[in-house]
């Protein structure tokens, strides 16, 4: 029996990364919020709703739209509906860890890399891929890093955490 071509299949999906991650909308564009199980990405988002309204929680899809310009876009990977997909421009990566006091740093972009990879290999279904498959995606997350800044924010559930993060540019 003959292989099916599934070309067009890989190609979609090495221009799309599925992320175990929340997504904030700010005035800059979609933040990611990176960390793994229990690292407070949920909480995070429920801090900050009142302004920065969440676009998804738990599964995030990355597209890469354009092929001059080559910008990212953010969607709710799990959308309950045609009309709840909605694309919002990649304005950075945000990975939390709970603390005892509130600090945001700029990460490296191989740091950010490396947290979005820890994102890609957190859903489960894409852990048990075909190698090509995985470089295509340690290179889209090498792109995103490299074009899109990244913090690391270490953070309380107090409220000098949502106010750190709405006043926040992003830019």
């Amino acid at each position: 029996m003959d292989r099916p071509d599934r070309s067009s299949e890989t190609a979609w999906w090495a221009g799309n990364l599925f992320l175990h991650a929340a997504a904030v909308v700010t005035s800059a564009g979609a933040l990611l919020v990176l960390g793994h199980s229990g690292a407070g990405k949920s909480t995070l988002c429920g801090l900050v709703a009142e302004q920065l309204p969440t676009l998804a929680d738990d599964v995030v899809r990355l597209e890469l739209r354009g092929e001059t310009e080559g910008a990212w876009y953010v969607f709710d990977g799990r959308p309950a509906s045609a009309a709840q997909l909605r694309a919002v421009p990649l304005a950075g990566a945000l990975r939390v860890f709970q603390a005892e006091a509130t600090s945001l740093t700029r990460a490296t972009p191989l740091q950010t890399c490396g947290y979005l990879l820890d994102a890609v290999f957190e859903v489960v279904a894409q852990r048990h891929v075909e190698n090509g498959l995985k470089r295509a995606w340690f290179a889209c997350a090498a792109e995103v890093a490299r074009r899109h800044p990244g913090w690391q924010l270490r953070f309380t559930k107090g409220p000098e955490t949502a106010r750190l993060l709405c006043e926040q540019s992003w830019a």
